[in-house]
């Protein structure tokens, strides 16, 4: 006699399952990691994800293949599959056509910084000449903005946007945008080094120490402004210059920046580093004061968390072993409840970022890249569940080599993406992009039948559980 068994359900698990974060998903991996080229030098930037679940990829000039055609790509936006959205991509490649960032100086377009508009619009800033909007031949359709553009949500060149862009420092040449904040208002703060904006080419320079703040229509806006003198510059000194790396705003509108003001033709240069909240104005807040370590070189990111504190982070110049990363109060003194991990040793983060449950992701250095990604609890200590390793075995150098991890980012949904100079990630084969599961994947126990036919005479038989999705942790059926 047979008898059919319906075994319809887990009725209980001993411990909670979950899946790996930091396994890559191998969809994104078959598509979007198979856009670049390997053997060619060049990494992301920059990554932002938008609402509709699309990312973009900002680089310095990754030679790529779309649709055949080999092109060489500092913007590129995938859909959430990995595929290219063919809509819109800027393309460098001197023989293409459509929208095109350009920088005809030495060396290649880069993209440091992306924005977010509430309309869709996007703002790309970095290192760049402005946009070619058809082919990039003679006499050639060219819109020049210094540093920093922006394009509609389709893609196309945003001609309502007007800047001449940044200007050069006055002493070293420095010209670029290291990132942007954008305001509620939809107003652009653009921090990097640089020493002033021009709204056109026929404008006077507006002196800007490194950072300055943008209209939505990309004129300067000149109700702010800061005063270095205000951070411990000395007044009268020649060649006053500013470098500012990031910039985070809290709930009531003030600007929490982190970077360093220097001065003088002499090498090395004299500098203070800052770490200051400013007013909208941008002018200084006192009441926030804190005091940096004697031996950091410098500060390299901020961001205010939600509850009005501020995490910040930054190398030690002595030992050059660690980083120094602290949560400060909105007075600027420490938090004790945070202690970062000091096995991690040098650990950066571009940008610095707090995702949805409070976490960072951090870049950790093991040799001479940056080739191990990590993620940090809200106290400091290291994430278990999560560990990235990159290599870069088809090295334009010739010669295998770690890869390294230049940006990453964690979309509110949890799922994390990064890009830079890899062609494998955990073991998966990716090249210079790459997206992990996170803390999306929801992970589950399930029979591989739920009603098998057996005889009762057949002695013992075999019933499997399978798991679904990655997932980790022991666990137990009840048959009942």
């Amino acid at each position: 006699m047979r008898r059919s068994l319906f075994l319809a359900t887990v009725l209980s698990v001993t411990s909670p399952l979950h899946a790996a974060p930091d396994t890559v998903d191998p969809v994104f991996a078959g598509s979007a990691g198979q856009v670049f080229t390997s053997a060619e030098y060049g990494g992301g930037a920059s990554v932002l994800v938008q609402p509709d679940g699309k990312i973009l990829f900002g680089s310095n000039e990754m030679a790529a293949t779309v649709g055949g055609n080999p092109l060489a790509l500092s913007l590129t936006r995938f859909n959430s599959d990995g595929t290219v959205d063919n809509t819109f991509f800027a393309d460098n490649n001197a023989n293409g056509a459509g929208t095109g960032i350009i920088y005809d100086s030495q060396g290649w377009p880069e993209v440091h910084a992306l924005g977010l508009l509430s309309d869709g619009k996007i703002v790309a800033a970095g290192v760049m000449q402005g946009v070619r909007t058809d082919a990039n031949v003679a006499p050639g359709n060219h819109l020049y903005s210094n540093s920093i553009v922006r394009f509609n949500a389709g893609g196309t060149l945003d001609t309502s946007f007007q800047t001449k862009g940044t200007i050069a420092w006055p002493f070293g040449g420095l010209n670029y945008i290291e990132d942007v904040t954008i305001q509620p208002d939809d107003k652009i703060i653009a921090v990097g080094g640089f020493g002033g904006f021009q709204d056109s080419s026929a404008s006077p320079v507006i002196t800007r120490y490194g950072i300055a703040r943008l209209n939505v229509d990309g004129s300067v806006d000149t109700s702010f402004h800061i005063d270095p003198a205000e951070f411990g510059a000395p007044t009268g000194v020649s060649a006053l210059r500013g470098y500012f790396s990031q910039a985070s705003l809290d709930a009531s509108g003030n600007i929490y920046v982190v970077g360093a003001i220097e001065w003088g033709y002499s090498y090395p240069a004299p500098y203070v580093n800052v770490c200051a909240r400013l007013f909208p104005n941008g002018r200084r807040d006192f009441s926030f004061n804190p005091t940096l370590p004697a031996n950091i070189s410098e500060v390299r990111g901020i961001t205010v968390e939600p509850d009005g504190k501020v995490v910040v982070l930054g190398p030690r110049q002595s030992p050059a072993t660690t980083s120094w990363m602290a949560r400060l109060n909105p007075d600027g003194s420490v938090d004790p409840s945070f202690t970062l991990d000091p096995s991690l040793g040098i650990v950066t983060s571009r940008p610095l970022q707090r995702d949805p449950s409070g976490k960072y992701l951090l870049a950790t250095t093991t040799g001479a890249s940056q080739d191990t990604l990590v993620r940090i609890l809200s106290n400091g200590s290291l994430d278990p569940s999560f560990n990235a390793t990159a290599q870069w075995t088809n090295h334009p150098g010739g010669t295998a080599q770690a890869g390294y991890f230049g940006t990453f980012t964690t979309a509110p949904g949890g799922r994390i993406y990064s890009g830079s100079g890899f062609d494998s990630v955990n073991g998966v084969a990716t090249t210079k992009v790459v997206a992990f599961e996170g803390d999306t994947l929801p992970a589950a126990l399930a029979w591989t039948a739920t009603a098998p036919t057996v005889a009762e005479n057949a002695g013992s038989i075999t019933l499997s559980v399978v798991r679904t999705g990655p997932s980790t942790g022991a666990a137990s059926v009840n048959f009942a």
